[in-house]
């Protein structure tokens, strides 16, 4: 998976598992750097790999909570 598939793939986890970190970011106009951010973080990973992978969604969902985690002002943000 790669580019804007792999973009769309993290968009959608993103939204989905953490709804109201998605939702301030986006306010703020950022989910798409945010996310870049993250891509580049796992660009190894997804790699080669597809949506129906459950294990690169798991490792996914626990980056974007170790990413969102790193800004303690973002400890708010991570899902419950």
């Amino acid at each position: 998976m790669t580019g804007s598939k792999a973009y769309q793939y993290a968009h959608g986890i993103f939204e989905r598992e953490f709804p109201l970190a998605f939702e301030i970011l986006d306010a703020k106009g950022i989910v798409y750097y945010e996310l870049t951010s993250i891509l580049e973080l796992v660009e190894p990973l997804i790699c080669g790999l597809d949506e129906n992978d459950t294990d690169l969604r798991t490792e996914l969902i626990q980056l974007i909570s170790d990413y969102l985690q790193q800004d303690e002002s973002s400890l708010l943000l991570i899902r419950k």
